[in-house]
């Protein structure tokens, strides 16, 4: 064999080594994902924080902290006897049907005289037949003018109506009361939270993956089980995949949703998380 030959032989060794060796190395970073469970926290996919958008004096709290609640339900009015007496006098200002109909019946009735006066002659026929255009025209402006007039106070009924909406809160979503920062009688302040509302079916696992388990994707499955609740592991799907690595942990983080069936399982339980292999998806 010659030097060359050698040569050539050595480099095939060492690189048919080192493919041997990746694999070897990537098989047992896959299994050491798939094989071991990661701590994990928990909390509600959906909170919403309720504020305030009036400087008011609050009446009525129904709710209780974890109480279910449905979708529309009134979570807090607000002292709303002036919105509501504005509203009374708007709705009284808005009423223009019986003069809008005397303006229509006086019109008619010039209409009338007018076209009687048309064809009339003599004597101050031009007089009258001019009296009757005038007056005509005057109750066609004055109908015009109230349906103006009543179009205005539409506007402003419908603009305090809409005001009328900030004195009830309602719930976003079915749910149930998280926290609850007021009590009726408290006067409350523009941006001051009022209450929050959660939903406890949709459970939100993050976990943070060290780097070099790389295989993991948006849409994958997992378990994850709640060890305060017991050993029962439910099934979550991956919706998000951090695209960074944390540099002073080396690892990246990893979001599930998970829908336990499961009164016992709460938001904000520690929990573990074991990825399932491509095999098991």
């Amino acid at each position: 064999m010659t030097k060359g030959m050698k040569i050539t032989a050595v480099l095939f060794v060492c690189v048919f080594a080192g493919l041997l060796q990746s694999q070897m190395l990537l098989g047992q970073t896959e299994e050491g994902l798939y094989n071991r469970y990661l701590p994990a926290i928990s909390v509600a996919h959906t909170r919403i924080e309720l504020s305030s958008t009036l400087n008011e004096n609050i009446t009525k709290v129904p709710f209780e902290e974890g109480q279910k609640v449905d979708k529309g339900d009134v979570l807090l009015e607000f002292d709303s006897r002036v919105i509501d007496a504005q509203i009374e006098v708007a709705k009284t200002k808005a009423d223009y049907e019986t003069r809008i109909a005397k303006a229509e019946s006086d019109f008619k009735y010039y209409q009338t005289e007018y076209n009687r006066h048309v064809n009339m002659e003599g004597l101050g026929a031009e007089a009258e037949k001019a009296k009757a255009k005038h007056q005509m025209d005057q109750a066609e402006l004055q109908i015009k003018e109230l349906e103006r007039e009543k179009k205005q106070a539409e506007a402003e009924l419908a603009r305090l109506k809409a005001q009328e909406e900030d004195y009830y809160v309602h719930s976003p979503i079915d749910g149930v009361i998280s926290n609850r920062w007021v009590e009726p009688g408290e006067m409350a302040e523009q941006a001051q939270k009022l209450v929050e509302v959660m939903d406890p079916d949709v459970v939100e696992v993050r976990v943070h993956v060290p780097e070099q388990y790389t295989q993991i994707e948006e849409g994958h499955k997992a378990l994850v089980k709640f060890p305060p609740a017991g050993d029962r592991e439910f099934k979550g799907t991956i919706n998000v995949v951090s695209p960074y690595v944390e540099s002073k942990s080396g690892t990246y983080k990893v979001e599930l949703l998970v829908e336990p069936d499961s009164e016992k399982i709460k938001p904000g339980m520690s929990c573990e998380v074991r990825f399932l292999p491509p095999s098991e998806q």
